[in-house]
Formats: C-alpha cells, sequence, structure tokens
C-alpha cells in the first residue's frame, strides 16, 4: 500500500491542480455518505460498515511512527 507522500491526491493542494494533471476539466468528491450510497442504497442504512480510511474515525488506536 502506497504512503501517504506517494498518493497522488496528497501531492496536490486543490482539486484544480490535480484536474490540470489529469487533464479533467472539473473534478469533485463524494462525501462518505454519497459514496455509500452510490455503491448500495443499503449500506449508507448499515452502522457496521467500516469507513475508517475515508473519516479517520479508526475504531482502534493507530500507532504512529
Amino acid at each position: 500500500m502506497p504512503t501517504k507522500e506517494e498518493l497522488f491526491a496528497n501531492r496536490h493542494e486543490h482539486e484544480r491542480a490535480i484536474g490540470e494533471v489529469i487533464g479533467a476539466d472539473s473534478l469533485a468528491f463524494l462525501s462518505t455518505e454519497g459514496l455509500l450510497e452510490a455503491v448500495d442504497v443499503n449500506l449508507a442504512e448499515t452502522s457496521s460498515r467500516c469507513v475508517s480510511c475515508f473519516s479517520g474515525a479508526y475504531p482502534t488506536k493507530l500507532y504512529l511512527k
């Protein structure tokens, strides 16, 4: 898995810069709820789905270097 520094979107401060690099006219991001709804209507209503990688709210304490 890539490090945070290796992730493409992390290296660009604004959506406009990312759009220019990938040649897009516009760029938008979904909310976590919007993502769950786009995948499956029932997922948004199910509290057991883990979205920690999107929200940063992990169920256990993380060990940071």
